[in-house]
C-alpha cells in the first residue's frame, strides 16, 4: 500500500512539473518577440537576472533572428551571471551578424577574456566572421549606401541655403521609389544582409543600419516604405518602439537640453510611456553595461527665452550620464 502511495505521488509530482514546463512553453508562444524582450528588460531593472535569462532565451525560441541590441544585453547578463557557456553561444550570434572582434575585446568584458570558453570563442571568430560574409547581401548593402550617400548629401545642403526644403523631398520622394523597388525585390535589409551599427567599437546601436532613409522618407510624406516597416515590425525584424518613436513618429516626451533630461508634461501615462522613463533613470543614474532604448529628443536653443518657453512645458527627471563638459 505504502508503494502504491509513492508512485501516486510520484506520478502526480511529475504531472505537475510537465504542466508548469508546458504552460512556460504556451505562454512563450502566444506573446511575440517585443513582450519576451521587454518582459526581460523590466527583470534587469530589478536584477531578476534568472528571469531576465529565461525572457532572453524565450525571446530567442521565437525567433533565431534575434536583434543585436538585444543580443546585447543577453550577453553582458551571461558575463554579470559568469554563465560563460551562454556567453559564448550570444557572442557567437553577435559575430555571425557581422559585430567585430573589437566590440568583443572591450574592457567591460574583462573577466570573459579569462576563461575556456573565450579561448574557444576567439579560436572560431574567423569561421564566424566567414559566416556573415556568406550569408550577406553585399550588392543591396552597396545599393543602400550609394542611396545613402545622395540622401545626405542633398539634407546636408540645407544649412547653407544652396536648396530648398522642397526640392530635398523631391529627390526623397524619388530615393523613397529606388528603396522600394530595391526591398521589395531583395526583401528587407535586417541584420544579417546588412551588418549592425556599433559607435567606438562597443555600442551596438538599436537603430538600424541605413535609418536615415526611412526616416527621410517619412518627412517627405512618402509612403512607398512605411508598409514594409510595419511588416518589418511584424516580423521582428525592427523594434517596434523605434518605428513608432523615431521613424514614424516625433516623440518629444523625453527631452534633452544641456546635459539634462526631462520629461514633457503632457507625456501619456500609459504602461510603456512610464517604462521608457524606468529607462532613462535607470541608464543614466547608475553605473550599467545594460543598454536600454527609449526616445529621447535633444534640443539646444539661440535664447534664453526659447528656452525658458520650452521648458516651461518639461519637468526635471535627471541627469544625463554622458554629457561631456567642454573646455
Amino acid at each position: 500500500m505504502k508503494v502504491f502511495i509513492r508512485i501516486i505521488v510520484v506520478i502526480l509530482t511529475f504531472a505537475f512539473l510537465l504542466n508548469c514546463s508546458t504552460e512556460k512553453t504556451l505562454d512563450f508562444k502566444n506573446q511575440t518577440y517585443d513582450d519576451l524582450v521587454l518582459k526581460a528588460e523590466k527583470q534587469l531593472l530589478i536584477k531578476e537576472f534568472d528571469s531576465a535569462n529565461t525572457y532572453f532565451n524565450g525571446a530567442f525560441s521565437l525567433k533565431s533572428k534575434m536583434l543585436a541590441f538585444d543580443m546585447n544585453n543577453a550577453l553582458v547578463l551571461t558575463i554579470k551571471t559568469k554563465d560563460w557557456n551562454q556567453a559564448l553561444i550570444w557572442s557567437e550570434r553577435l559575430a555571425k551578424k557581422g559585430v567585430s572582434l573589437p566590440y568583443f575585446k572591450k574592457n567591460s568584458f574583462k573577466t570573459f577574456h579569462e576563461t575556456e570558453q573565450w579561448e574557444q570563442f576567439i579560436g572560431a571568430f574567423e569561421s564566424y566572421r566567414s559566416y556573415f560574409e556568406n550569408h550577406s547581401d553585399k550588392e543591396m548593402t552597396d545599393s543602400l549606401e550609394i542611396l545613402m550617400d545622395i540622401d545626405q548629401q542633398a539634407y546636408c545642403l540645407l544649412p547653407s541655403k544652396k536648396i530648398d526644403l522642397s526640392n530635398v523631398f523631391d529627390k526623397t520622394v524619388f530615393l523613397d521609389s529606388l528603396l522600394s523597388r530595391l526591398i521589395n525585390n531583395k526583401g528587407f535589409p535586417y541584420e544579417e544582409k546588412v551588418g549592425v551599427i556599433v559607435f567606438d567599437d562597443s555600442l551596438i546601436s538599436p537603430v538600424i543600419k541605413f535609418h536615415g532613409l526611412y526616416r527621410h522618407s517619412y518627412q517627405a510624406n512618402s509612403n512607398l516604405v512605411k508598409s514594409i516597416l510595419s511588416d518589418a515590425v511584424e516580423n521582428g525584424d525592427l523594434k517596434k518602439a523605434l518605428y513608432e518613436n523615431s521613424l514614424i513618429g516625433d516623440n518629444m516626451d523625453y527631452a534633452l537640453v544641456d546635459c539634462k533630461i526631462y520629461e514633457s508634461k503632457f507625456a501619456k501615462q500609459s504602461s510603456i510611456e512610464n517604462f521608457f522613463k524606468e529607462k532613462l533613470i535607470f541608464q543614466n543614474s547608475s553605473d550599467t553595461d545594460f543598454k536600454f532604448y527609449a526616445p529621447l529628443s535633444i534640443f539646444s536653443f539661440d535664447s534664453e527665452s526659447h528656452s525658458d518657453n520650452m521648458m516651461s512645458m518639461y519637468s526635471f527627471i535627471c541627469d544625463y550620464k554622458n554629457c561631456k563638459e567642454e573646455n
